[in-house]
């Protein structure tokens, strides 16, 4: 899970004077031709944060074992100090 999140981080920073305190979202987890990760949002309102993450975890190449899509919920905590 960790591998996951990392990537994010930068995000969550760039993010965090203008994202609610929760941000609650889903998404759909799969994996590429080449056997990494991709994460497609099925919903959240923050399309420009949903977007960072998207390309964070797709640029970070985190390979994979998954037989199909995935279902994933996803929750932010931004009033958490640090990460």
């Amino acid at each position: 899970m960790r591998a996951m999140i990392a990537p994010g981080e930068p995000c969550i920073q760039r993010f965090r004077s203008s994202m609610p305190g929760t941000y609650v979202a889903r998404a759909s987890a799969s994996r590429n031709r080449d056997g990494f990760l991709t994460l497609e949002f099925r919903s959240g309102e923050r399309a420009d944060f949903n977007k960072c993450i998207v390309d964070a975890i797709g640029a970070a190449r985190i390979p994979v074992e998954l037989a199909g899509p995935v279902e994933v919920p996803l929750m932010f905590d931004f009033t958490a100090t640090g990460h």
